[in-house]
């Protein structure tokens, strides 16, 4: 399910953020989704995974990306 930022607090779904493109951290520029807040709660280790992610399906999790997705989210509510 993908996030959302509404009135102060984040909110999940009806949204998918499907198989493909994926969450954000799949690297093929999808939306903000459940699991990119357990990549950054830590509850999903992007070290226990294998690099099959981005449009080559060569490369690891995206921590980065998903943290500036969720900065990107929370600048844009707070204006």
């Amino acid at each position: 399910s993908r996030f959302f930022f509404v009135e102060g607090l984040f909110k999940v779904g009806p949204e998918s953020a499907r198989a493909h493109p994926g969450p954000v951290c799949y690297r093929k520029g999808g939306h903000l989704a459940v699991t990119d807040g357990n990549l950054l709660l830590g509850r999903v280790r992007a070290n226990f995974f294998p690099p099959i992610f981005g449009p080559n399906e060569n490369e690891a999790l995206d921590v980065a990306a998903t943290r500036a997705a969720f900065n990107k989210l929370l600048a844009e509510e707070i204006l």
